[in-house]
């Protein structure tokens, strides 16, 4: 016997008010910074410059919160090519 049928109807304006809500803010700074921990955590230590330029900025990107992990360091594009530090902290992210 086949249980009760469900239907589902968005509510899209809910919704969008939720992604771009302070509480939706809030959530995915919190998994950025999680990700900034583990990229520290992972940075090469030569001079320790590297970990140091790791930074978390949210912010409403159309919609919807957006919160960006990323580096302010001029060697950063060569670091991530060789150690790939911040593809590896998505990973400590979920």
């Amino acid at each position: 016997m086949a249980g009760p049928r469900v239907k589902y109807e968005a509510d899209r304006r809910s919704m969008r008010a939720f992604l771009s809500s302070p509480e939706m803010a809030r959530i995915v700074e919190a998994v950025a910074r999680k990700g900034q921990a583990a990229a520290r955590a992972l940075a090469p230590r030569d001079t320790g410059d590297y970990a140091g330029s790791l930074k978390v900025d949210v912010q409403v990107y159309r919609d919807r919160q957006l919160a960006v992990l990323y580096s302010t360091s001029p060697y950063a594009g060569l670091i991530e090519a060789r150690e790939r530090v911040l593809g590896r902290a998505v990973d400590h992210m979920r």
